[in-house]
């Protein structure tokens, strides 16, 4: 705080790291430890209601893991924003519509993990019904 006068400043525990990467995740580190000092509990949990966000460091050839980790700690908790993962069909010629499926997929995993009422919601809106019918066979997806 100011007026203050530290001893012992908090020591990056990253700066060990390979270079420039060490310097990266000690930034990273720091803005969330101060975020975490200065937020209240309701604050870092987030309801997400910022809407999705996809980690910039999913691609770094080293410590991807722990840079998005907190990279996606300090979203949440500087702008209520989630990470997902991006949609694996991207390089796909049929990627839009591959994607939609994928995150058609994720909603109803997500729905399924959070209780029966929720995917009960789901399925009474119908948007995830279809049929098909092949070999004498007929199949309805719900």
């Amino acid at each position: 705080a100011m007026g203050e006068n530290c001893t012992d400043p908090p020591v990056c525990p990253y700066e060990d790291r390979i270079t420039p990467y060490d310097d990266t995740l000690c930034k990273l580190w720091a803005e969330l430890e101060g975020l975490k000092s200065s937020s209240s509990d309701s604050a870092m949990m987030g309801s997400g209601a910022g809407g999705d966000i996809v980690c910039p460091y999913l691609s770094s050839p080293e410590y991807s893991d722990e840079m998005c980790d907190m990279w996606c700690q300090i979203q949440m908790i500087k702008n209520d924003k989630v990470c997902q993962e991006p949609c694996p069909y991207e390089l796909d010629p049929e990627y839009v519509l591959a994607c939609q499926y994928w995150d058609t997929l994720n909603d109803l995993q997500d729905a399924s993990a959070s209780g029966s009422s929720e995917l009960d919601q789901l399925v009474a809106a119908g948007t995830f019904m279809g049929s098909s019918t092949g070999s004498g066979i007929i199949v309805t997806c719900v």
